[in-house]
Parts: C-alpha cells; sequence; structure tokens
C-alpha cells in the first residue's frame, strides 16, 4: 500500500468516525435542547410517567441542578423503586407506585414483563408477560392537581409502551391546569404494537389546539429513540428553539 493509499484511507476513516460522532450526538436525546431551554430556571421541576429504572441522560441534566432539581417519578412497578433511588440518589425525588390512564380507577391490572423493564397496562404490548399487579390510575390533569406536590411542571416526560395516546388525548380533550414547558413521549405504539399512524397524527393535532409544536420528532428508531419533543409555543423565550 503506497503512503497516498494509507493518507485516504485514515482520511476517510476519521470522516466517518467524525460523521456517527455528529449523528450520534444529534440523535441520541433531547437533551441538549432541554439544557438550552431550561437554563434561565431557577428551579428545574419535572415529572416522569413510566420511570422503569431511570434515564441516564436525564440524570445528568438534574444532577447539574442538584440543589434546584427536582422529579417525580411515577412507576408501579414497586420492584423497580430501589434502582430508581439509587439512580436519582443525588436529586430531590419522589416515587409514586400508580398508573396514569385517561380515567381515575380504584384498580387497573398492569402486566410485567419477564426482565421487569417492558411492562404496560396494555398486556398486548407486553410480549412475556411474567407476573401482574393490580394499581390505582389516576388521569394526568388529577395526578398533577391533587397528588403532585408543585404547581408546574417544566419538564413531562411519558414512556408507557403503548399507553401515551390513551393517556394524552385524554389529557388534552379537556381543560389543562397544569402546562408542562416541554413534553415527551414515545411514539412508536400509539396506534398498537409498533404501529404509528392516525392515532399519532391525531395526538400531534390536539398538541396543537393546546399551543404546543412539535421540536423534534424521532421516528426511525436509531439508537432505540423513538421520541416527539413537545414545547409550548406560549412560552415566548423558548420561541427561538422551535422549529
Amino acid at each position: 500500500m503506497t503512503r497516498t493509499s494509507l493518507f485516504i484511507g485514515l482520511s476517510l476513516l476519521l470522516f466517518l468516525s467524525s460523521t456517527i460522532i455528529v449523528i450520534y450526538l444529534s440523535i441520541k436525546t433531547p437533551n441538549s435542547y432541554l439544557d438550552s431551554c431550561v437554563k434561565s430556571k431557577d428551579v428545574l421541576r419535572v415529572v416522569q410517567v413510566g420511570a422503569h429504572t431511570g434515564s441516564d441522560w436525564l440524570n445528568r441534566m438534574l444532577t447539574k441542578r442538584r440543589d434546584q432539581s427536582s422529579i417525580c417519578l411515577i412507576e408501579p412497578n414497586t420492584d423497580l423503586h430501589a434502582k430508581l433511588h439509587m439512580w436519582y440518589r443525588n436529586v430531590n425525588h419522589s416515587i409514586h407506585s400508580c398508573l396514569i390512564g385517561d380515567e381515575n380507577k380504584a384498580s387497573e391490572t398492569f402486566y410485567i414483563s419477564n426482565n421487569s423493564t417492558r411492562s404496560s397496562i396494555l398486556k398486548s404490548n407486553v410480549l412475556d408477560v411474567q407476573t401482574t399487579i393490580m394499581c390505582e390510575v389516576y388521569e394526568l390533569n388529577y395526578f398533577l392537581t391533587t397528588k403532585y406536590e408543585y404547581d408546574r411542571v417544566d419538564i413531562l416526560l411519558i414512556d408507557t409502551e403503548g399507553y401515551d395516546y390513551t393517556i394524552l388525548s385524554s389529557w388534552l380533550s379537556n381543560p389543562i391546569s397544569i402546562r408542562p414547558y416541554t413534553i415527551i413521549f414515545e411514539n412508536l405504539h400509539t396506534d398498537g404494537h409498533r404501529k404509528r399512524g392516525k392515532n399519532y397524527v391525531k395526538l400531534l393535532e390536539l398538541f396543537k389546539t393546546h399551543g404546543y409544536e412539535v421540536y423534534k420528532e424521532y421516528l426511525l428508531g436509531i439508537l432505540n429513540n423513538w421520541d416527539t419533543v413537545m414545547i409550548d409555543r406560549q412560552i415566548a423565550d423558548c420561541n427561538s428553539h422551535c422549529k
């Protein structure tokens, strides 16, 4: 191999590596946007519906503001609570072992998978059900106004393995008492297991009627990311970040 060929090969490798890194950083999570949008806030309030075992990027963002942050974690599987306590040990946090749905109910079945992390109120979205538990269910607006300890939500995250559409469409179909600054939800199962269609389009229209706009859509599942990021257009200091 000649020096010229070697130089070309190394240059190409360096270019491809740099490109991959740039793409990775741009699609990994919306945390860079969130950092820029919330940096002016003295106190950051986060609600995570379907907390599972915690979020790495979210924990990093909150830890930067450990004296000014709080996160409300909603996770019905109590076997995961110890992990959540450990994960967010440097941040003011609370854990609620309930479900969020389209109405308040005294009891509802929750299906837990073999690995305990892929669980849902929808049995059809849990292909390897290991066990079930019964949980109280709260409609989102009711939870935020009666169970949540603050009067503001800066970031609302929802990842409920297919129940996101039901939760959000019900919430958006009624008057909203607390308007989250940013909403991130999983878009993969809005129309059934691993299906995205009319329900997803309807959900975006409902968001629009309440003054929310799409900031970013992750639709290809690259790096296992299937999120849609919505932002409140009524908040003036965030308008410059919108599309």
